[in-house]
């Protein structure tokens, strides 16, 4: 990592975002992914809110957790892994949309794609500057949602 401060990371949170929390959010034995249940890659704790009736459903069962790493908060191993790409240092000397950007992108979906159970993200984007700085993002994967298991913690 050339230069952590652009991202808001101290350098000895590099370590732990690379393994750590990607690890801990990951199948098949991830303990961030396991629980609380069902399985998923979103962190959560449970909602003390859940009702025990099961039908009309009003409320989501879990609420994110996030982790903060500085001023960023990353609640899933795709932020993780867009963040971990991001700041591996500027883009090389000459490159462009065509010959470098859109590849990464492609790379990033890929990876994204491996490392999520369905429904997985569909949106990934990469945002430069002129210095060569990127960030990628993606819309969000895998998460369980059936509104009978987990009332509306699609839209929470």
């Amino acid at each position: 990592m050339r230069n952590p401060r652009a991202y808001a990371i101290g350098g000895g949170q590099i370590e732990e975002l690379s393994t750590t929390e990607i690890v801990r959010l990951s199948l098949p034995s991830g303990p961030d992914y396991l629980e609380p249940v069902p399985e998923q890659h979103i962190r959560r704790i449970e909602n003390p809110a859940w009702p025990e009736r099961k039908e009309p459903v009003q409320v989501a069962r879990f609420k994110v957790e996030r982790k903060w790493h500085s001023v960023l908060s990353f609640w899933s191993p795709i932020d993780l892994l867009g963040l971990f790409l991001s700041t591996l240092g500027p883009a090389p000397a000459g490159a462009t949309k065509r010959n470098f950007f859109l590849p990464l992108v492609a790379v990033y979906g890929k990876w994204c794609a491996a490392i999520t159970q369905p429904p997985r993200p569909w949106v990934f984007q990469c945002t430069w500057n002129t210095a060569g700085e990127l960030f990628l993002g993606a819309s969000q994967g895998g998460h369980y949602s059936d509104m009978r298991v987990t009332g509306t913690w699609r839209h929470a």
